[in-house]
């Protein structure tokens, strides 16, 4: 590591310890409610208040048999998923599928992750999802300049987003509303095509759909090609669309922006990271990095290919998590044996473990957590300075062991303990 490099983490780290960290602290009271000074305690932090999740493949939640390396690691690793393809439109229309997705958000949820909903629109030719055939049908007859059933294609749009929308509620803290809309936008040329894709007045009318659907889940875009490499156009392309949604008071609640680095050459340098982040910042919505990997064009050698990526991951996490707009950080799957590129940050397909894996260790589970051994005040208390999320107070007493839920989600929390 360079002395610039050096400089860099240090900055990023005072950073992180301003935005991420908060004061908590602990008041012990016996059964008589008098205080109870010097008492040795521990505070020790069990989640994140950031999300660190990944994409997920239903079907492994399904068949528990399938394959339980995955499970332990998906419940171990993370506190956040997202069902990688079977919430997609054509996919959730299955029934066979359907009961994938069902059974996933089940598992999920019994095990106290935050969930994502992906996607209920998204309007691409490519990789083999695109809206149902009889909606493709009509936008295609658009496109070749034919008559064409658009209000058909509106009505199953908003009877889609109504469906998933209300299905899902109370299930999933976030749905990401439209998908890559930047490039992808055959639906709105066919529905609007006197409007600029980017700016179509339909785009704002599905958020507000959504929104009755779901009256809680914060609604997202969501697109690629921002943080990786250097696409200006796109860019400018995807802030169009966030301050037409924003002019016209829909209800957008947050900024996705996915993190395929398919090469070597669209790295970031932390700097670049810091200003894109600072650019969409002044939207005023939070950002989550919604679809990580790093695959393609990298070194041919393995072991330096993989060591090259776990060097940029952890340099664009600690960038990320040093921006007090970003909320949230999701993998686009974590093992080779269950992603879209054969190339998950962590595992290989036996389940050995790459350097990201390390990489991913490190920052989230020992840099990024609190813990400490504490003994309380003459007034019975304990402060500690730490990540913000959620902790357990252990003690003893009288012979007792007490081992108690506290939580840290803000720049302060006071809680008192009655012990008895």
């Amino acid at each position: 590591m360079t002395m610039h490099d050096e400089a860099w983490e240090q900055a990023a780290e005072e950073q992180i310890r301003a935005h991420r960290m908060g004061t908590l602290t602990v008041t012990l009271r016996d059964a008589d409610h008098r205080v109870m000074p010097g008492l040795r305690v521990r505070l020790r932090q069990t989640e994140s208040a950031f999300s660190w999740g990944t994409a997920v493949r239903a079907q492994y939640c399904a068949d528990e048999t399938a394959e339980p390396q995955y499970l332990r690691h998906l419940e171990e690793q993370f506190n956040c998923a997202v069902l990688d393809n079977d919430h997609k439109w054509p996919i959730w229309e299955r029934a066979e599928r359907r009961v994938y997705a069902e059974a996933a958000v089940a598992w999920l949820r019994a095990r106290g992750k935050r969930l994502r909903g992906h996607t209920m629109l998204w309007q691409t030719k490519q990789f083999g999802l695109p809206m149902p055939g009889d909606v493709w049908a009509e936008v295609l007859k658009a496109e070749a300049g034919e008559s064409a059933d658009l209000a058909h294609v509106r009505a199953r749009i908003a009877a889609h987003i109504a469906a998933a929308g209300a299905h899902s509620r109370g299930k999933v803290m976030a749905w990401d509303v439209t998908n890559e809309i930047t490039e992808h936008h055959h639906a709105l040329l066919a529905l609007t095509p006197e409007q600029n894709p980017h700016t179509s007045s339909e785009i704002a009318e599905w958020y507000r759909l959504a929104r009755q659907a779901d009256p809680e889940a914060a609604l997202f875009v969501n697109d690629y090609h921002i943080l990786v490499g250097d696409f200006e156009e796109h860019k400018r392309g995807y802030e169009a669309t966030i301050q037409s949604l924003l002019d016209a008071q829909a209800p957008l609640g947050g900024i996705g922006m996915q993190a395929h680095f398919h090469g070597a050459d669209l790295q970031r340098s932390a700097a670049q990271i810091a200003a894109t982040l600072d650019r969409f910042a002044r939207f005023g919505l939070p950002i989550w990095i919604t679809e990580f990997d790093t695959f393609g064009a990298w070194s041919d050698d393995q072991a330096e290919r993989e060591a090259e990526q776990a060097a940029f991951m952890r340099r664009f996490m600690i960038s990320c998590f040093a921006h007090p707009a970003v909320a949230g950080f999701m993998l686009w799957g974590f093992w080779d044996g269950s992603h879209w590129a054969k190339n998950g940050p962590l595992f290989r397909h036996d389940w050995s473990s790459k350097p990201g894996y390390e990489v991913w260790q490190e920052l989230v589970f020992k840099r990024w957590r609190s813990e400490a051994e504490l003994e309380t005040d003459a007034n019975g208390s304990a402060s500690l300075r730490g990540f913000k999320g959620d902790y357990v107070l252990e003690c003893e007493h009288d012979g007792t062991s007490w081992q108690l839920p506290v939580s840290l989600h803000g720049e302060l929390a006071e809680h008192t303990v009655r012990l008895g």
